[in-house]
């Protein structure tokens, strides 16, 4: 898991104050991962979190948010080992999308496995076309608001997945919402899941 933790007041710039690392002990083969990190060229200092064994996605990445402590309008990527950007320059893209617009709670890469999926809803914000919808999809590569993130990450279990509605619900409750950044993709990791998991 990666997160970093930016100042939306010096976003055009990408001061990315403090990247952390929370080392849940995958992948097993720790050198792999750094393909799939590839597009994160701008992170070349972090911080190493070593919990004591795999909290699961949700327990890392809230130790990584809790260690971060976030102001509110801070912004954090959260960035899963096996997640993949395809499209260059989507950094600046989400920044500029969560300023343009305080209400977007968080903002992800559009997944081209599900772009095709439904009828996606769209507006500009921040010169960037912005896909939503009710019935949500993936979040991977996300840009949360500090504010979505004052509890840690929500989550329908106890340590992976379903995180989407449970963040969706959450958003709702903050007056929020998220969208997918349409034209700035990801897509399939190259390095396959080892049989081990």
């Amino acid at each position: 898991m990666n997160m970093v933790r930016t100042n939306p007041t010096r976003a055009k710039g990408i001061d990315l104050g403090v990247t952390v690392l929370v080392d849940n002990k995958w992948p097993l083969n720790p050198e792999g991962m750094h393909r799939c990190m590839g597009a994160l060229e701008l992170m070349t200092q972090f911080e190493v979190l070593k919990p004591e064994k795999n909290l699961g996605a949700h327990g890392g990445q809230t130790l990584g948010v809790k260690h971060c402590n976030p102001d509110p309008d801070d912004l954090l990527l959260l960035w899963d080992p096996d997640s993949y950007a395809i499209t260059n320059n989507w950094l600046q893209a989400m920044i500029d999308v969560m300023i343009a617009d305080p209400r977007c709670g968080y903002i992800s890469l559009m997944d081209e496995r599900v772009v095709m999926n439904k009828p996606w809803n769209y507006a500009t914000i921040g010169g960037h076309k912005v896909a939503a919808h009710t019935d949500l999809e993936m979040i991977n590569v996300t840009m949360f608001r500090g504010s979505m993130l004052d509890k840690g990450i929500q989550a329908d279990s106890i340590h992976y997945g379903y995180v989407e509605h449970a963040m969706n619900r959450y958003a709702d409750s903050k007056g929020m919402w998220h969208g997918y950044l349409y034209d700035y993709r990801e897509g399939e990791c190259p390095i396959k899941h080892p049989l081990t998991y």
